[in-house]
């Protein structure tokens, strides 16, 4: 991107390369946006009386992929009786993205599958508290890492 606007800084003037340079900085953000994805990790459930799935959302959970990372979450989590979302490499959780995460919570509870959220940046668990989708007094939200939501899941089995 800095060699297409040193070009055209040099081929037309300062006022087009800077143009262009934006435009194409903003292409590039949507294009790496858009590539947000769900990514499960196996959990060893040996002995666990119940099973756990673990999924990674990786990228930003905004108005364009919402609704399809939660499709994709809740078909990879059948047959799952503990379900850990972890929202650590989200860097963009927009209103959409967070009314998505309150469906997602409440399709898994009708399901009687329990929902663990961790991960989540301070402003988007905010969010979640404004609009009661979450309960500050909930332990399975906000657990901080893979592994403490890992650790406290195997406790529920117990």
């Amino acid at each position: 991107m800095i060699a297409a606007t040193t070009i055209l800084t040099i081929t037309t003037d300062l006022a087009t390369a800077v143009a262009m340079g934006t435009l194409l900085s903003g292409l590039i953000l949507l294009y790496n946006m858009g590539n947000s994805y769900v990514k499960e990790y196996q959990v060893d459930c040996t002995g666990l009386p119940h099973k756990i799935k673990s999924f990674t959302i990786e990228g930003a959970l905004f108005f364009g992929v919402a609704e399809n990372i939660a499709k994709t979450m809740l078909v990879k989590s059948a047959g799952a009786d503990i379900v850990i979302i972890n929202l650590m490499n989200a860097p963009v959780i927009d209103a959409t993205g967070v009314i998505i995460l309150g469906k997602i919570k409440e399709m898994f509870e009708r399901a009687g599958k329990k929902l663990i959220l961790t991960g989540l940046k301070a402003d988007t668990y905010e969010k979640l508290m404004k609009l009661d989708i979450v309960d500050p007094e909930e332990k399975e939200v906000n657990l901080g890492r893979i592994g403490d939501a890992l650790v406290y899941a195997k406790g529920l089995t117990v």
